[in-house]
């Protein structure tokens, strides 16, 4: 069954991408965040990455058939160095990787791993070639944007029918993994997200994006947009940021939580020339957090938090402050604690990257006594976004990374801010892209949508640069 979900995606998606591209680019975009929807395939596999494999092909199609590419060459520039580093170093590493049983399987092994994870890497950061090559106006990349911020609303929605229905029935409707057992996949064991506070059970929303700090990093990066400026006219607009926050905290996820606090203050900090400054909290900011505390009680009262005589204010402070202080690691997480062990014994390859997919394979030696019994012999990834990278693909690349970035960011949002209509445009792209680089460092999870906003970043370039004709679908979109 499996095998036949992704089949009948890919027929969608290829149909969707031939007929109507645009379209097919604003489904994939809807779907990153619906990480509940992953099926093991012998690896994993969700739809938003079969639609980007679609969209890849037909985008490379048609850039070979062009006689000119140089502006989206130009404007990728230095990443292409930093992925053709990858495949290549990833591909030299092959024969000499260390040789491992690894549970799960032959696509598990080694070298099969290593072969799938470039192409995967490859698909995850194509968005920042399929995005420039549809989209021909800032109103098309502010479509998308709008596209994630419904999906994500959607998601907490489902979520809170997920809590209701739990703490009613007392049954998770949705546990992690359901999806791919519904379908026949293998894979873990299906699990519900809960902690034990004061004696009581609290129930953690995961809805249908994954585990519940896959979908509160995913709620976090509709956060950023909203506080960046991007949300519909209206009341929606008003609720929207409340609605988001009050269902990032009802993941009760450590990574969200703290992740959202220090991506904000970034945010903060960034000016509309991509500089940074002493953060100042504007008027607005204050006035969307005192509508979002009261719903934020509300949903922590509706899972019974306030009936059990615990404070929400200890409560918070027993999933992020408390937990950090408490754990004889700090701030790291299991997998993150092997691989900054096998990088401190071994830190030549901080350097350069034990390749895409197989750094488990040198830190498993390092895992903490607790994480062995469930992570020995298998693979395992650093959670951070940053350190993932480091182990597999080396500091200096990560810089090149960051400084590619810092670069197209400035550079777009000074050729948009010249546009007509781009002003407000060009403030979502400077309060956005550096505060989702961050979130990143420190939640991998987030991966696919920093890629899909830097294709945004890379698209809103070309197209703003291509004329300064006023976009009428802008208005109403940005304010």
């Amino acid at each position: 069954m499996t095998v036949a979900f992704v089949l009948v995606v890919a027929l969608i998606a290829a149909l969707l991408t031939l007929r109507a591209p645009r379209r097919a680019l604003a489904v994939a975009v809807f779907l990153v965040p619906w990480n509940g929807l992953s099926v093991q395939i012998g690896v994993g596999v969700t739809p938003d990455l079969v639609f980007s494999a679609l969209l890849l092909g037909f985008v490379l199609v048609r850039l070979l058939a062009r006689r000119s590419r140089s502006g989206v060459s130009r404007s990728v520039g230095m990443l292409g160095y930093v992925v053709a580093y990858a495949v290549l170093w990833s591909l030299i590493l092959i024969p000499f990787l260390p040789s491992a049983n690894v549970a799960g399987g032959a696509m598990r092994g080694p070298e099969a791993r290593a072969i799938g994870q470039i192409v995967v890497f490859l698909i995850v950061v194509s968005p920042v070639l399929i995005v420039p090559l549809i989209t021909t106006n800032l109103g098309e990349i502010v479509g998308l944007a709008r596209s994630y911020l419904i999906s994500v609303s959607i998601l907490a929605a489902i979520g809170w029918l997920q809590i209701l229905v739990w703490v009613t029935t007392g049954s998770d409707p949705l546990p992690v993994e359901f999806f791919n057992h519904l379908l026949g996949g293998a894979g873990q064991e299906m699990r519900s997200g809960m902690f034990e506070f004061q004696g009581g059970l609290i129930y953690r929303m995961s809805s249908l994006g994954g585990e519940p700090k896959d979908l509160g990093s995913s709620l976090v990066v509709g956060l950023l947009l909203v506080q960046a400026g991007l949300r519909p006219q209206g009341v929606r607009g008003k609720l929207l940021w409340p609605f988001l926050f009050g269902s990032m905290v009802v993941t009760f996820s450590t990574t969200a939580l703290v992740g959202w606090f220090g991506a904000t203050l970034v945010q903060l900090a960034t000016n509309r020339q991509v500089r940074f400054s002493i953060p100042r909290i504007s008027g607005h900011i204050r006035f969307k957090t005192l509508l979002g505390i009261p719903l934020v009680v509300m949903a922590l009262g509706s899972i019974g938090m306030l009936g059990m005589g615990g404070g929400v204010v200890e409560m918070l402070e027993s999933r992020t402050t408390a937990r950090i202080a408490q754990s004889e690691d700090g701030a790291l997480e299991d997998f993150n604690v092997a691989v900054v062990g096998f990088l401190r014994d071994q830190p030549a390859w901080a350097i350069t990257g034990t390749g895409l997919g197989n750094a488990h394979l040198h830190a498993d030696p390092y895992l903490p006594s607790y994480a062995a019994s469930y992570a020995g012999g298998k693979i395992f990834v650093a959670k951070s976004g940053g350190l993932r990278w480091i182990s597999e693909l080396g500091l200096l690349s990560l810089l090149l990374f960051g400084y590619w970035i810092l670069a197209s960011v400035r550079r777009a949002v000074s050729t948009v801010y010249r546009s007509e209509n781009g002003a407000p445009f060009a403030k979502v792209l400077a309060k956005t892209c550096f505060p989702l680089f961050a979130l990143w460092l420190v939640a991998g999870q987030v991966t696919p949508h920093l890629f899909v906003l830097l294709g945004g970043v890379v698209a809103a370039e070309l197209v703003a640069g291509r004329t300064l004709a006023p976009d009428p679908r802008l208005r109403g979109e940005i304010g």
